[in-house]
């Protein structure tokens, strides 16, 4: 239970509060009644803010009125900003070095650096981030750049720290890890591993993800939406969450055609696109097929679809020597898929009119 200096509010204090309290801090805004004395700072999206401080601000940001030293404990701004997924770091005055402080001078020395990258490394990172929920996912997501990794975007900053624990080093913290003008974004293109922008892409084709994150904005932005629901929605339109669990029971967690059970490359993506749906058909599992990535990039942009039988049809603007190369020659959907098939063959339908399949030539 919170304590006199850890008000109730504290919990409802979201990611986005503290986004736009460092935006006001920028800006000029202070909280007047809590002084940045803390050698304790918090970064928000590349730049570093005293904790409690900062906590204050989002507070009155979030019309929750103003808090005091009275009311707020350091150490409660520090539990709510590490719940919500910001990295912490201690600062250390002259005046605040001591025994301990040495130690973990000391310790430091262990860090990671730019230098200690190595592909292999990277690619340990990537899978570590599969292998996460959507929870941890979401608290740790990049909002400007991603780093691109055999052909899939990730947040550099935490690749930057999961690689650091492959290598058995202790994360790196500072400020320079997670900028472009620091030494580790250089250092992942350096490796072959891209950062850019969000929403660009290697192959300067972005339109997927810029149409994902355009979407998941205009969820967040919905005030027709309650929380419960609007989180739902988003976890769907991004592949995860319930939406994506459901998707695994029907499938046997495996791709829908090949089998393959590497979740790290099977994506659950919807079959009627999203802009074309309402809400309830966004949450339908039905709604979505479990697929390895090179056969969801093929669906997404229609190349290929499915019959009502399960029949992989081959759309008419695909070369014949990339179908020989993708092996999509005589693939169809497994047979023994979970749920209601009258429901799915409902969504693929439409799929298929999307991007003019002829039912006609195929029945």
């Amino acid at each position: 239970m919170a304590g006199a200096r850890d008000p109730e509010t504290l919990q409802q204090l979201t990611r986005d509060h503290f986004r736009a309290a460092a935006q006001a801090w920028q800006a000029g805004r202070r909280a007047a009644a809590l002084q940045p004395t803390t050698d304790w700072t918090v970064e928000i999206d590349g730049g570093w803010y005293p904790t409690k401080a900062i906590t204050g601000v989002a507070h009155e940001l979030a019309g929750f009125g103003e808090l005091t030293r009275a009311t707020l404990a350091g150490e409660a701004a520090r539990r709510r900003l590490k719940a919500l997924g910001f990295e912490l770091e201690r600062r250390l005055s002259k005046d605040a070095v001591r025994a301990e402080h040495v130690e973990a001078a000391a310790r430091r020395l262990a860090e990671a650096t730019a230098d200690d990258l190595t592909a292999d490394a990277v690619r340990a990172a990537a899978a570590a981030w599969d292998a996460k929920d959507s929870e941890f996912q979401q608290a740790h997501a990049s909002t400007g750049y991603n780093v691109w990794i055999d052909g899939e975007p990730y947040p550099p900053k935490m690749i930057g720290v999961l690689a650091a624990e492959s290598l058995g080093l202790a994360p790196p913290t500072g400020y320079g890890y997670g900028t472009m003008n620091g030494p580790w974004y250089p250092k992942l293109a350096a490796l072959g591993f891209p950062v850019l922008s969000k929403g660009e892409a290697p192959d300067g084709d972005g339109h997927r993800e810029s149409r994902t994150a355009a979407d998941v904005e205009a969820l967040k932005a919905d005030p027709s939406l309650d929380a419960t629901t609007k989180q739902r929605l988003v976890d769907a339109r991004l592949g995860q969450g319930r939406f994506r669990s459901q998707l695994e029971g029907h499938w046997d967690a495996a791709c829908a055609v090949t089998g393959v059970r590497v979740r790290a490359i099977l994506r659950a993506s919807h079959i009627q696109p999203w802009a074309a749906s309402n809400n309830e058909d966004r949450l339908d599992p039905h709604n979505g097929l479990l697929l390895v990535a090179n056969l969801d990039a093929l669906f997404d942009r229609g190349l290929i679809s499915f019959a009502d039988d399960g029949k992989l049809l081959i759309g008419k603007s695909l070369p014949d020597d990339a179908v020989r190369e993708l092996g999509l020659t005589q693939l169809r959907l497994r047979d023994d898929a979970k749920g209601d098939a009258a429901r799915r063959a409902a969504f693929l339908r439409r799929h298929r009119a999307k991007y003019s399949y002829d039912d006609a030539a195929i029945a």
